[in-house]
């Protein structure tokens, strides 16, 4: 009786997330919400997730449909894993998409896919031409294989985040955390869901039930997550697409030649001496070599202008300005973002995002010498930073210690 009740509850329990999948496959792949951007990056990403869920709608579909015949465990195990597997491909894709498209391209498609392949081959022959022992280490194989490429694709998927995390911090003063975190936090939800599905072969069904509660729930949010950073990715899309751009502007070399070449004719001349460094072209010349020293007067000139400039919008304490990104400085600065994020992350070894915040942590410093009994939601809600949690943080990675911490100190100094 007990038995056949955990069934009755695993088979209802099935059947529902069956069709809540197939329902937010449906929203993701054929509706069109005004909520969300409907640039190509974004609606790739879109149809990617809308997939996974058909994925997991098919697992459950099939298991709740196969259930009454009582499907052999090492064949459910099987389309649990391949499903699965490929059902984590597709959500990496998604979310790696977001972060960098250039990640989709033919040699990374056809290796994740092959490596599936392989896998699924592997599941069945166990599952349909062997028993016992060789039929539970092949699958035990194939779990390991499966695993190896959950650990591939994490690892994979930190390194890219903090590459986009510096590009971000390098265009957005703030505001960028989040996003990142939801990145971070879907991948670590693969990883276990996938580990946990290489397990179930040597469980009963109770912990099967408890299992599809928890890898349903960790769906759900993963759709409602995915659907309430549009507005987080509408920022974070543009940033990394104008990160790109700066790098690409950093890194090309100068085009052109700065000094004029005389103009071609059809006639034989003889090649001329070389003009000296410091000598003057003549009144009939129409070439004119500047100095070596007259480039590094202009370097200098240009830079000495914008440290001026930076230097007055610090003293007017622009950078309380809560969501200032590169591009609006170097504009207010009457510069480029390209010659503005070069001489930040040279001049002070920081990204945009750190600046910003020495900037509001040194203000802080400052009131809180001349006022010791602010509360620290006052003190960050002065300087910029109105969460409580985000300015602990930026102060502690600054200053080393806690704002409180800091304050008895000099207290106690000062006393």
């Amino acid at each position: 009786m007990i038995l056949s009740s955990v069934s009755y509850i695993h088979n209802t329990l099935l059947a529902c997330a069956a069709t809540l999948m197939l329902f937010f496959c449906f929203v993701l792949l054929y509706t069109r919400l005004s909520i969300l951007p409907h640039d190509a990056q974004y609606l790739r990403s879109r149809k990617l997730m809308g997939q996974m869920f058909l994925t997991a709608g098919m697992l459950f579909l099939l298991l709740w449909s196969a259930a009454p015949f009582g499907l052999p465990s090492a064949v459910a195990c099987a389309w649990n894993i391949m499903c699965v597997h490929f059902g984590s491909i597709l959500l990496v894709m998604s979310l790696m998409n977001l972060l960098e498209p250039a990640y989709l391209d033919s040699s990374r498609i056809r290796r994740d896919f092959g490596c599936w392949g392989l896998n699924v081959i592997l599941l069945w022959v166990a599952a349909l031409l062997l028993q016992g022992i060789p039929q539970q280490v092949l699958l035990c194989v194939a779990a390991l294989l499966y695993g190896f490429e959950l650990y591939r694709m994490v690892r994979l998927v930190k390194a890219e985040s903090t590459r986009a995390l510096v590009r971000l911090e390098n265009f957005y003063s703030e505001g960028t955390e989040g996003f990142m975190h939801w990145i971070s936090r879907n991948v670590y939800y693969v990883a276990a869901a996938g580990f946990c599905s290489s397990l179930l072969f040597f469980t009963p069904e109770i912990v099967h039930i408890i299992y599809l509660v928890l890898f349903t729930a960790g769906l759900i949010y993963v759709f409602v997550s995915f659907l309430y950073m549009v507005d987080k990715y509408k920022g974070v899309g543009h940033a990394i697409q104008q990160a790109e751009t700066l790098e690409n502007e950093s890194a090309a070399p100068v085009s052109g030649n700065p000094v004029a070449e005389p103009a071609k004719t059809n006639e034989t001349t003889a090649p001329e001496e070389p003009l000296a460094a410091d000598s003057k072209p003549s009144d009939s010349g129409s070439l004119v070599v500047p100095r070596e020293s007259e480039f590094e007067d202009k370097a200098s000139l240009t830079e000495r202008l914008l440290r001026e400039n930076l230097d007055k919008w610090i003293m007017n304490a622009g950078y309380l300005n809560q969501g200032m990104t590169l591009e609006e400085l170097a504009s207010e600065l009457m510069t480029n973002r390209t010659y503005l994020s070069g001489y930040i992350n040279n001049t002070y070894n920081c990204t945009f995002k750190e600046f910003i915040y020495m900037l509001r942590i040194e203000a802080a410093i400052e009131i809180m010498m001349e006022d010791p009994n602010i509360s620290v939601e006052d003190l960050g809600t002065r300087v910029g930073i109105p969460s409580a949690s985000t300015f602990n943080r930026q102060f502690v990675k600054q200053m080393g210690v806690t704002p409180a911490v800091w304050k008895m100190s000099n207290l106690q100094k000062n006393g």
